[in-house]
C-alpha cells in the first residue's frame, strides 16, 4: 500500500503541481481513505519528500547500471546517461517545480544536496573513463569541467531558476549538457555523439503516457 500511494503521489505532483493534489485527491484516486494514507505519512510533506527521495535513489541506481556495463564505451555511456537524466526530468512540470520553490524549500534543500553528492560521485567515474579513452580534447582540464557541470546544474536546475526562467527541467538540462560537450569533446568523439535531442528510455515513455 505505501508503494501505491508513492506511485500515484509521484504522479499527480509532478503533473499537477504539490499544492493542488490533495491527501483527498489521493484517497479517492487509490480508493483509500485518507488515514490509510496518514498510516503511512504523518503528512502531505513528509509525502513528498519521500517521493524525491525515491526518484533520487531510482536514478542513482540506474546511472550506476549505465556506467556498470563493461561492453559499453564512453561515448554510448555518456549518451545512455543523458537520454535517461532527460527522460527523468521529462516528468516534472513547470507547476512542480515552482511549487517546490514556494511552498517546500526546505524539503528541495534536502533533495539538492543528494543530488549533488550523486552527481559528482558518477560523473567524476565518467568523465575518468573519457580521460583514458582519450575522448576530450587537449588540453582537457577534469576538475574544472566536474565544477563547471555541477555548478550549471545546481544553478539552473532549481526551483527558483526555473521559474524565472519559464523552462522546464529538461530543456535546461538538454542546453546545459549541449553546451558543455560539444566544447569539451575530441572532434572523434563529437562524431559519435548527438547532443541534440534525448531519446526517452521506456521508463520514461510509459510515465508521460500516465501523465
Amino acid at each position: 500500500m505505501k508503494e501505491r500511494i508513492l506511485q500515484e503521489a509521484a504522479l499527480r505532483f509532478f503533473r499537477e503541481g504539490f499544492a493542488r493534489v490533495s491527501m483527498d485527491d489521493l484517497a479517492g484516486e487509490l480508493g483509500i481513505s485518507k488515514k490509510t494514507i496518514y498510516q503511512h505519512f504523518a503528512s502531505k510533506e513528509e509525502l513528498l519528500e519521500q517521493v524525491l527521495q525515491q526518484l533520487v535513489q531510482g536514478i542513482d541506481r540506474d546511472v550506476c547500471a549505465i556506467l556498470d556495463e563493461e561492453q559499453a564505451d564512453f561515448i554510448q555511456k555518456l549518451t545512455r546517461l543523458f537520454a535517461l537524466l532527460a527522460g527523468r526530468l521529462s516528468q516534472l512540470s513547470q507547476a512542480f517545480t515552482r511549487d517546490l520553490q514556494k511552498y517546500t524549500p526546505e524539503i528541495w534543500k534536502k533533495v539538492d544536496e543528494r543530488r549533488s553528492q550523486m552527481l559528482q560521485k558518477n560523473f567524476r567515474r565518467l568523465v575518468a573513463e573519457g580521460v583514458k579513452q582519450q575522448a576530450f580534447r587537449r588540453g582537457f582540464d577534469p576538475q574544472f569541467f566536474l565544477l563547471s557541470y555541477l555548478t550549471l546544474i545546481r544553478r539552473f536546475i532549481n526551483p527558483e531558476m526555473l521559474s524565472e526562467l519559464s523552462i522546464s527541467p529538461r530543456q535546461a538540462f538538454e542546453n546545459i549538457v549541449n553546451i558543455l560537450m560539444e566544447g569539451v569533446l575530441s572532434e572523434e568523439a563529437r562524431m559519435h555523439y548527438k547532443p541534440r535531442k534525448f531519446a526517452l528510455d521506456a521508463f520514461s515513455k510509459d510515465v508521460l503516457q500516465q501523465l
